[in-house]
């Protein structure tokens, strides 16, 4: 065998049949292909949360905030902890340099429940909250409804009843905040001087609320050990929430002395309303609104996340109440989506600039056709390696098409130039084809692996800058394979089926314009050719420039690092 390319030219069917394999798996990966803008560069996030009714921010530093972060100090792979305190609660979020998302999950919310212990009874009891999360804001909506429709504590309740849970199923969603209200309370009036004139404190009123508003177990009529012929056994319920506001006005503070009951109603008023007052949200009609912001989970595809909420949305809408109208006011898939489509329509360009390029420098467009077929080859061939890496089509990966597009048709070129050179020369095209491929196809594998050594280190770089480059180098280094797959296979084997003698010529102004470059081309060699002459005899004086040159570059790079050091 004179070279690896000898069984693809006696086999063309089997070499034709490559090719397309090659070009189904790329088509079959890109239809399962993921779109995203970037890749995910942040490393997993956790959040914490915790809620503390009526402190203030320096209580919740003290006895919240702090002992939440001395417990999750020592957490294994932790990189970073940013913390909040407010008014009424705190936020806590860690960022990890490694590790399985939903197990770093896991261990921030065991180490919180070691520390649930030493935080306030109102903290506990309000419960504690981890997630996964994401600062990602991915989507804005507006809900609003006609003024005098409904009381203003309708909106909230509805939205963080009904339609808030629906929305943090869909996979994807790390969180979602209500913006402009407030969830509902039963807010408790009291007069300060009924209290005193009752004899009455704060403490006594929040014990009686503590004891009378629970879940009991109360038991059952009937459970064993019954007498012989007992055969029902019937469970005891008892209301003890209290659900409304007359059972919270009909709360009983304390028995009198002359057998009467005071009550809650008695020393105050009850009320539903908000928790928190303070935010309040209107849309450009001037009707109140509240709008719902929406956060993607860590490593969730964008424009996935946003296609399930309108699928989402547009499930519920029916069920909606009379008159809620819903607005998009942010939806940043619809920006990721205009970036991709720039993408694509900057490598739909380049792809049409390398065909062009080639038809009128190679002055035959048949030789055109040969080198100009790998370039879909390998680019949607490369597609495959990006969906057996597990990483989705973003914008850099496109970029790396992109910049691949002028490097997959190098091999091919030259393989095919060289045999169609022999061709004109009076080779048979199958000779031409086997002496060409001989000689080239040693050095077209040995620059092949020269440009992917340039590549390839990228994607062993850590952290979030390789997660950056990683694409990009992943996208061209496939390419690059592929196309050197196809300069040994199906180049020189559609060479020696479609090139003849002097076939292929282009016509009319074309041929000129492609006649006139192609002198220029020669010319221009020609020059260089006498240039190089002239260099070549004043060896050691290049050799000395070069040497500068490196010298020039060291110490450059030298000053640079100790100015930056400074």
């Amino acid at each position: 065998m004179r070279s690896i390319s000898q069984p693809f030219l006696r086999r063309p069917v089997l070499t034709v049949v490559c090719s397309l394999l090659i070009l189904l798996a790329g088509c079959t990966a890109l239809f399962g292909l993921g779109l995203e803008d970037l890749p995910p560069l942040a490393p997993t996030r956790v959040s914490v949360s915790a809620s503390f009714p009526a402190a203030s921010p320096e209580v919740v530093e003290q006895s919240v905030t702090r002992v939440l972060e001395q417990q999750l100090n020592g957490l294994e792979g932790v990189e970073s902890i940013s913390s909040t305190s407010r008014q009424g609660g705190a936020s806590i979020s860690l960022r990890f340099n490694a590790g399985d998302p939903e197990l770093n999950a896991i261990k921030v919310q065991n180490e919180v429940n070691l520390a649930s212990r030493r935080l306030p009874q109102a903290v506990t009891r309000q419960g504690l909250q981890v997630r996964r999360s994401s600062e990602d804001l991915l989507m804005i909506l507006g809900f609003s409804h006609p003024p005098d429709q409904y009381v203003p504590t309708f909106l909230t309740g509805w939205l963080d009843l009904t339609l808030r849970d629906a929305l943090l199923s869909t996979p994807g969603i790390g969180d979602v905040r209500i913006f402009g209200s407030s969830e509902l309370s039963y807010r408790l009036w009291l007069d300060p001087q009924r209290l005193e004139q009752t004899n009455l404190t704060l403490g006594d009123v929040s014990r009686a609320l503590a004891e009378q508003n629970v879940l009991a177990a109360v038991g059952s009529i009937g459970a064993a050990p019954v007498p012989a012929g007992q055969v029902l056994s019937l469970p005891v319920e008892a209301e003890g929430r209290l659900r409304s506001q007359s059972d919270f006005e009909n709360l009983v503070l304390r028995r009198l002395d002359n057998g009467g009951l005071l009550r809650l109603k008695d020393v105050g008023r009850v009320a539903l309303g908000q928790r928190n007052y303070g935010r309040e949200a209107m849309n450009l009609a001037g009707e109140r609104s509240v709008a719902v912001g929406i956060y993607q989970r860590d490593g969730a595809n964008a424009l996935e996340v946003s296609r399930a909420i309108k699928r989402k949305l547009k499930q519920l809408e029916a069920s909606f109440p009379p008159g809620i109208e819903v607005s998009m006011i942010v939806d940043v898939a619809d920006t990721v989506q205009a970036n991709l489509d720039r993408t694509f329509i900057t490598l739909r360009d380049a792809v049409l600039l390398v065909l062009v390029v080639l038809v009128l420098f190679l002055g035959r467009w048949r030789l055109a056709l040969i080198p100009g077929l790998a370039v879909p080859v390998a680019l949607v061939g490369s597609l495959s390696l990006v969906k057996l890496s597990g990483s989705n089509l973003n914008s850099l990966i496109l970029f790396g098409l992109v910049l691949a597009t002028g490097i997959v048709v190098d091999d091919a070129i030259v393989v095919s130039e060289d045999i169609a050179g022999r061709i004109e020369r009076g080779t048979p095209p199958e000779q031409a084809a086997e002496d060409a491929m001989a000689e080239l196809a040693t050095a077209v594998v040995a620059t092949s692996l020269v440009l992917a050594a340039v590549f390839l280190p990228v994607l062993l770089i850590p952290g979030s800058i390789g997660r950056l480059y990683q694409p990009i180098a992943l996208a061209i280094s496939g390419a690059i394979l592929f196309s050197t797959l196809n300069a040994l296979s199906f180049t020189p084997m559609a060479c020696a089926r479609v090139l003849g003698p002097g076939g292929g010529r282009l016509p009319g102004a074309i041929g000129k314009l492609s006649r006139w470059l192609r002198q220029g081309m020669q010319t221009l060699q020609s020059q260089y050719a006498k240039q190089l002459e002239h260099w070549l005899q004043h060896k050691r004086r290049i050799g000395l420039v070069l040497l500068s040159g490196l010298v020039i570059t060291a110490s450059s790079r030298k000053s640079t690092r100790l100015n930056s050091s400074h």
